[in-house]
């Protein structure tokens, strides 16, 4: 389940960025950030959200 698309800079190695979209959606009850290079449509990056009780992080 998507639940917010936008554009967004992402880091990329050797002091690069790169304009992507960003999903964020839910899959299998854990919450996902996923990048798409804007340009080409290739996957650049996908983050999993863990919810603890000292902050969030991701995997």
């Amino acid at each position: 389940q998507v639940n917010r698309v936008r554009l967004v800079i992402i880091p990329m190695p050797g002091d690069q960025e790169q304009l992507c979209y960003e999903f964020k959606g839910i899959y299998n009850g854990a919450d996902y950030f996923i990048y798409i290079n804007a340009q080409n449509g290739n996957e650049e990056n996908i983050l999993r959200i863990i919810k603890e009780a000292n902050g969030i992080l991701t995997q």
